[in-house]
């Protein structure tokens, strides 16, 4: 009787073991399903720029700080009338990646001149244009995949990909 007890304990427990690992942990749009044009990138301590520059247009560089492992949108200011406009960054929080950015909603208010670098999370950076005397913006989501550790055990940089969009109208557009 005491065997029979154990073995169907044992059972239970594989049982358990096996419902438990597999559960729907599915990545629900992150780096597998980036929007097509997506480029990956490494910023580290050596190469801690990238110019976006897609199509011809300017949406202006981002920078990665490594003493402060912050993201900063380091575009030129544009005069539009009388007023200057400079490029911002806005952190959305933690995201599955790139893929399950809101293309179509333009948040008016949290943007920065710079926002703290973290793995898992989303960004937006916005760069004005002077468009004919109108102030348009040029818009990129930004996704962290990792940090990249340097072999002394701190990070020496970070893997991003990043995608250009028009909101309303989608991504590369």
């Amino acid at each position: 009787m005491k065997i029979k007890w154990f073995w169907m304990m044992c059972m239970i427990v594989m049982t358990s073991l096996v419902t438990v690992s597999c559960g729907d942990d599915d990545d629900e749009g992150g780096s597998g399903n980036a929007p097509e044009g997506t480029i990956t990138v490494n910023l580290t301590t050596e190469n801690n720029l990238v110019h976006v520059f897609i199509g011809g247009k300017s949406y202006g560089y981002l920078a990665w700080e490594s003493s402060t492992n912050n993201f900063w949108n380091a575009a030129m200011n544009i005069s539009v009338g009388q007023k200057l406009y400079s490029a911002e960054i806005i952190s959305l929080g933690k995201k599955s990646g790139l893929g399950v950015i809101n293309t179509n909603e333009v948040l008016e208010s949290g943007w920065a001149s710079k926002v703290a670098c973290k793995p898992g999370q989303a960004y937006i950076t916005r760069c004005p244009n002077n468009n004919h005397g109108e102030l348009d913006y040029c818009y990129t989501g930004i996704y962290v995949v990792r940090n990249i550790s340097s072999t002394s055990g701190g990070i020496m940089g970070v893997e991003i990909q990043y995608c250009t969009f028009v909101p309303g109208k989608g991504w590369n557009q």
